[in-house]
């Protein structure tokens, strides 16, 4: 076995690899193109190959933020992260895992990035390891003694899905108030998609500029609006995964208790449904509070729980 850096006929076999070792969650060429190849921090010097004979057996992305997406997204430049990780179902996985981790650390330590993460922010496919299909990850980076944050991917048939009944009404009461809820209209695109706003942060910023820069359509993107201003929005549907993407979604908290949230989330789902979109999927929820709350009342069901991990080097 040798560990060697990316080659560029090395890209449809890294992208094979990924689909025989993750196959609950595949990534097709265009999607790892901008996932990975297309994306303004990569390298080849970045992306770790294990070789065996002529056949790679492992890869690993370690990207580290040159670019900064947002200007309200900070950074780290002690912070680099350990993505894509994969290792071929045929390999000895103890030997050859092992073998990859130690690298990427290494590669990153070398670099004075002793602040490691595999939750690569915005761009990644998956927020960590999959606990349905990812078990040997897992206990190989807590072997290596990483700090582990859970979050939970849930999704629900739209075909099942009944907005509250009193939706409409609340909907119709919020609006007498002064409130707007609904499609993000043209005057308000500018704020919506940047991060200087009243509900979002730098990294949905980033996602709703490139998701509608790649399809314009401001219809996908909700928003709850008081004196001027969006106080709350969600969008779905992502070029860069499938139609079926809820979120992100948000409250600014000072309003929060007026039935906002759920209007809003209503709203939204209510919207997918009419386009006919079979399913809502949304990444990163919680386990409690209100938004654990939403999507339990709504009919979403867990799908999987994800393992992100961190690490400081010493």
């Amino acid at each position: 076995m040798k560990i060697r850096t990316f080659q560029s006929t090395d890209a449809q076999q890294i992208c094979s690899l990924w689909n025989l070792s993750h196959p609950k969650y595949p990534l097709t060429e265009n999607l790892m193109a901008k996932k990975i190849f297309l994306d303004p921090n990569f390298s080849p010097k970045n992306l770790l190959i294990v070789q065996e004979n002529d056949k790679i057996i492992a890869f690993a992305y370690l990207p580290h933020h040159q670019i900064q997406y947002d200007v309200n997204l900070t950074t780290n430049p002690n912070e680099g992260y350990i993505t894509y990780f994969s290792v071929h179902p045929d390999s000895n996985f103890e030997v050859v895992g092992k073998l990859l981790l130690e690298e990427c650390e290494k590669f990153h330590l070398e670099a004075e990035r002793t602040k490691l993460s595999t939750a690569y922010a915005p761009l990644y496919h998956l927020q960590g390891f999959s606990e349905k299909e990812d078990q040997k990850y897992i206990d190989l980076f807590d072997s290596f003694s990483y700090e582990v944050q859970k979050s939970y991917r849930r999704r629900i048939a739209l075909k099942d899905y009944l907005p509250p009944e009193n939706f409409e009404q609340r909907k119709s009461d919020l609006e007498k108030e002064g409130f707007y809820i609904g499609e993000l209209p043209y005057n308000h695109l500018a704020e919506f998609a940047h991060s200087e706003n009243e509900f979002s942060n730098g990294s949905w910023a980033w996602e709703f500029r490139s998701r509608l820069t790649h399809t314009p359509d401001l219809s996908r993107a909700r928003v709850a609006i008081f004196d001027g201003k969006i106080i709350g929005g969600c969008m779905f549907s992502d070029p860069n995964s499938d139609e079926g993407r809820f979120g992100p979604f948000g409250i600014n908290p000072k309003f929060r208790g007026k039935g906002l949230g759920t209007v809003l989330f209503a709203d939204c789902l209510t919207e997918m449904k009419k386009r006919g979109i079979p399913y809502a999927w949304a990444q990163w929820t919680p386990l409690s509070g209100t938004a654990h709350y939403l999507y339990e009342k709504a009919g979403f069901f867990m799908e999987d729980c994800f393992y992100t991990y961190t690490k400081e080097q010493k």
